[in-house]
């Protein structure tokens, strides 16, 4: 019996790093630059659904080898331990959290129950209860971290587009500008393929213009 309990955690031990290695490499997949949007989209559902397993997995080997911890010294550190790795690092919505937080918890203290004929004392249930609001609590602050980390990405992401559209297009008419052009015309310069009969370049000069906004104002000129 003792070795089919050691043969079953070390099955969960190896499942437990092949998870965790799968889900690594996923994160860096998905960090990758040069991905198109669309693998970008695909992996981003294969990662929710790894990391969904990764989950799973992680509960399942601290419900187990906590169990046999408990039968021997009364410890339950790697249910705590799996515990805060799917609550906490991976950051879900405080909904989610409370929700596995107690279910699992509530699981794991009727599994105890159950399993040794009888209910804990009366500390370990006290201490089993402040340990499952503290990881409530960690992991709703993890959240609203993940949270407000993700609209400064966001607003720095926006700011940068914002930069990156105003170099290249005139501010008042929203055409490309002259640095524009220049780029554009190396390009088709510069390209072997180009077929310069096929091109077209129109220039437009309105004469005249600046007694008009120095008689009307430059608001005006704007608006004409």
């Amino acid at each position: 019996a003792i070795d089919a309990i050691n043969s079953t955690e070390f099955l969960m031990q190896m499942l437990l790093c092949v998870m965790g290695f799968f889900t690594c490499a996923m994160s860096i997949s998905y960090a990758s630059k040069d991905l198109s949007r669309k693998k970008i989209n695909n992996l981003a559902d294969l990662s929710y659904s790894t990391i969904l397993i990764f989950s799973c997995v992680c509960l399942l080997f601290g419900f187990f080898v906590s169990l046999s911890e408990y039968k021997n010294d009364g410890r339950i550190m790697t249910f705590i331990a799996m515990e805060l790795i799917v609550i906490c690092i991976l950051a879900w919505r405080p909904f989610v959290s409370i929700s596995i937080v107690t279910g699992t918890f509530a699981a794991f203290y009727l599994m105890i129950t159950m399993d040794t004929g009888h209910l804990p004392s009366p500390s370990f249930t006290v201490g089993f209860i402040i340990i499952a609001i503290s990881i409530m609590v960690t992991s709703i602050s993890a959240y609203h971290q993940k949270m407000s980390e993700a609209e400064k990405d966001s607003s720095l992401v926006s700011s940068n587009l914002h930069l990156a559209e105003t170099a290249v297009k005139d501010e008042l008419t929203g055409a490309a500008n002259m640095s524009f052009f220049r780029k554009r015309a190396k390009e088709i310069l510069r390209d072997p393929t180009t077929q310069y009969h096929r091109q077209i370049f129109v220039y437009l000069d309105i004469e005249n213009f600046r007694p008009l906004n120095e008689k009307y104002g430059f608001e005006s000129g704007n608006a004409f």
